[in-house]
């Protein structure tokens, strides 16, 4: 029951934002509004403010990005393999089934249920695990999405520069350079800015949750027909990542600290990025990343809760 009360709440405001979507108590505009302030403000303001204030000799732990970037990268090729060799897939829809599977909603649902559960949060693991999801998983695939639709005349160069122009203007990879900065040279924050970007920041948890339930609710999909593609994203997502995270964690990586190991299985455990159907919808897919990022959503309330269970005995942190 003490598990549920840490991921209850967190649902429980992705209730809400659905209930106020159905309702149109704040208008159809409004989740992407919200969206875009997580995104653009109260996110990079956390990242920053957390990073900032964590000694830089602790922010890099090698162990953590191994065992973490490690997990996606074999269950992206599992689910791969499976979507084209199994399943008959086509290229792109696999490399998305695959992209889906591995990279999760870190700062939207990761961060709130480790406020809840840890009594400091660990922003060195949620920096090292954005920037590991952005190095290893988003980049790659979007690289890999971008050359397979070109097609044989496609350009490389072309498709890298575009990739890299959308990261260097990425507000929540600023935040992490300009954190990583001010915490390796020890540079002051003025109290003023200090008190305004904490203020920002401790409205992204609930607003990012509210934005969640918001997107799902004005989402009209049908399950009939999609079940065994399901059942491979979703399983993946929410079950296989985490347990070859944790099998990393416990048997093949060095061992580090208690409460990075198990922030690294948690936050593999989180559903799919809310821009998954965004990405989806390039490339003709949007159905079906839709589908798949409610279906885990909505399950990974029992996961979430089953895998902290697990990680309190294993890890005891």
């Amino acid at each position: 029951m003490q598990l549920f009360a840490i991921t209850a709440p967190i649902f429980l405001v992705v209730v809400l934002g659905m209930l106020t979507a159905h309702r149109h108590w704040l208008g159809d505009q409004a989740g992407p509004v919200l969206g875009n302030f997580v995104m653009r403000f109260a996110l990079p303001a956390t990242l920053f403010t957390t990073l900032s204030r964590v000694p830089a000799s602790e922010i890099i732990e090698p162990a953590f990005m191994l065992a973490y970037g490690g997990s996606g990268l074999l269950t992206a090729l599992l689910v791969i393999g499976v979507a084209s060799l199994l399943m008959g897939r086509d290229r792109i829809q696999a490399l998305l089934q695959g992209f889906g599977s591995i990279m999760p909603n870190t700062l939207f649902f990761g961060l709130p249920i480790a406020m809840q559960y840890f009594p400091e949060t660990p922003g060195n693991a949620f920096a090292m695990a954005v920037l590991t999801e952005n190095l290893l998983f988003f980049t790659p695939f979007l690289l890999a999405l971008q050359v397979t639709a070109a097609g044989p005349g496609g350009s490389i160069g072309a498709a890298i520069r575009q990739v890299g122009v959308q990261l260097m203007r990425s507000p929540i990879i600023l935040a992490i350079i300009a954190g990583v900065l001010v915490s390796s040279l020890a540079i002051p924050v003025p109290l003023v800015l200090a008190e305004a970007i904490d203020l920002v920041a401790r409205a992204s948890a609930a607003i990012a949750l509210f934005a969640v339930g918001f997107a799902i609710a004005r989402s009209s999909v049908n399950l009939r027909g999609q079940e065994r593609d399901l059942i491979l994203v979703v399983g993946a997502k929410l079950i296989v990542q985490p347990l070859i995270t944790l099998l990393l964690v416990l048997f093949v990586v060095p061992d580090f600290d208690p409460v990075l190991q198990f922030s690294a299985v948690l936050l593999s455990s989180m559903p799919m990025f809310s821009i998954y159907p965004i990405i989806g919808a390039r490339y003709g897919h949007e159905r079906d990343t839709l589908l798949a990022l409610m279906v885990a959503v909505v399950l990974s309330f029992l996961t979430i809760t089953g895998w902290l269970w697990v990680l309190s005995r294993l890890l005891q942190v």
